[in-house]
């Protein structure tokens, strides 16, 4: 009898151990979510530069862009979550794509995302804005990319002024992020 009170004790304390653990788990990912949602637009300096390609397989650098705003977008066909938000970019890039330039980077690591998967992924939803292709990692990396999706706002002097990670609340990230860009509360 004592024995089988004992394995229980185990088991119970093992229970209890494993929700206290999940608890833990769910607040920090709260917290985490809650962080990656906000804009934060406390940092000015220097956009790290990086390289990707374009549709027709020519080198793109960031610093091309110098004169103009730039929104860049981090995303994958993979990500449910980055492809959710390619709606507001589309929307974004239809009403200010004259006044702003738009990266949407793909991270094509030739494996689980192809340059073929995401231009048919694009195809069928009949995407316009720019896509560029991260084939080597360089954009990723100059952003030490650790999640997707991740939202980068660059003023026309190549400052970094804000950015966004996380996706659920993207389309009004994107907003505030526009609204800084052009209205140059950078």
């Amino acid at each position: 009898m004592r024995k089988l009170g004992k394995t229980a004790g185990i088991i119970l304390g093992m229970i209890l151990f494993i929700a206290v653990l999940q608890w833990v788990n769910q607040v920090a990912r709260s917290a985490q979510d809650t962080a990656a949602e906000s804009l934060t637009d406390e940092i000015v300096n220097a956009a790290p530069e990086f390289t990707v390609y374009d549709e027709e397989n020519h080198l793109v650098r960031l610093g091309q862009f110098q004169g103009s705003p730039v929104v860049i977008y981090f995303w994958a066909s993979w990500s449910r979550q980055s492809t959710k938000n390619l709606d507001a970019f589309e929307t974004a890039y239809q009403e200010h794509g004259g006044q702003v330039q738009f990266m949407m980077i793909n991270l094509t690591d030739g494996a689980r995302e192809t340059v073929e998967r995401a231009q048919t992924f694009l195809r069928k939803r009949g995407y316009t804005v720019p896509v560029y292709y991260d084939r080597d990692g360089s954009a990723s990396g100059a952003f030490a990319l650790r999640s997707i999706p991740a939202t980068y706002f660059v003023d026309e002097n190549l400052q970094l002024i804000a950015r966004a990670n996380g996706g659920k609340r993207t389309a009004e990230r994107l907003e505030e992020g526009l609204a800084i860009l052009l209205d140059g509360d950078a």
